[in-house]
This record gives C-alpha cells, sequence and structure tokens, in this order.
C-alpha cells in the first residue's frame, strides 16, 4: 500500500528552553521526544495546521511562525499495523513563538488530546535537550536554531 502523509511541526523556543513533546505508547517510538506537530488535514491551510497541533499537543497560542525547512523521508517495509506498505513522509519545520507574559515564568503547557500520539509536554533548557532521547526530526529542528544536539 503507498501511503503520503505531510505534517507540520513547531521549533518553539523561549528563555533558553525548547518546547518538546513525548510521543505516547500507541507510536512506533514510544518515549522518545520530539517537536510539536502532526499531521495536516486534506484541505487545511499549513498555518492553521501548525496552530492546531500545538494547541493540541501543549495548550499553547502560536504567536508567530516562520518557514525553517522541509524534510523528508522514505520507508519501504511492514508498519506498526503489520501491512507491507510504501510510506513517504513529508515534514514541514517552523520556527515560533506562543504567547508568553511579561515576567520570567514560561507559559505552562499541557497536553490538550491526551487520546493523540503525545503523553507529554515540557519546556526543557536547551542546554539539556541532547539528553533526552530525541527523535530525529527533533535533532534536525534544534540544530536549525543552533542548538548543540547530537543528530542520532
Amino acid at each position: 500500500m503507498r501511503r503520503q502523509r505531510v505534517g507540520v511541526y513547531g521549533v518553539v523556543a523561549a528563555r533558553g528552553h525548547v518546547l518538546l513533546t513525548r510521543l505516547s505508547p500507541t507510536t512506533p517510538a514510544p518515549g522518545r521526544w520530539t517537536l510539536p506537530g502532526g499531521g495536516v488535514h486534506h484541505g487545511e491551510p499549513v498555518r492553521r495546521a501548525l496552530e492546531r497541533e500545538i494547541h493540541e499537543e501543549a495548550g499553547l497560542r502560536l504567536r508567530s511562525a516562520g518557514l525553517a525547512a522541509a524534510v523528508s523521508h522514505r520507508f519501504l517495509g511492514t508498519s506498526p499495523a503489520g501491512i507491507a506498505e510504501d510510506y513517504h513522509g513529508v515534514q514541514v519545520l517552523f520556527t515560533g513563538d506562543v504567547d508568553t507574559d511579561s515576567g520570567r515564568a514560561l507559559p505552562e503547557p499541557r497536553v490538550v488530546e491526551p487520546e493523540g500520539t503525545t503523553d507529554a509536554v515540557a519546556w526543557i533548557p536547551l542546554a539539556d535537550a541532547h539528553g533526552m532521547g530525541l527523535t530525529g526530526l527533533a535533532a534536525h529542528g534544534l540544530s536549525l536554531i543552533g542548538a548543540p544536539v547530537p543528530v542520532p
């Protein structure tokens, strides 16, 4: 079966921290940390998809976003559901900001869609991100903002 999926992801950094989400046990990479984001619905504007995904996975409102990169990967083999597939994933990355107050505290993230692919969300100090068990996508996203993260 041929399958293509377009996803949008946000590299959201503030006050020396980056917003990361943890993949739930129902995903192919449970427990790994990645960027907030996910699939674009058919007909959905890309910017709106990014706003929706950041709200669903972190409970935060995207204030601004700029296109940073587009990457893709192809997988030929058996899917987690046991189906032989030719999968093509297209991932569009944005750097962005979320609403923050004028104080020193970062806005408290929370998973709004608990049945989704995210089971946790947190602001991680940029200096600690390399030890978080990142996905390749997250490592790539952090490299776009100059964070010293080794690519897995």
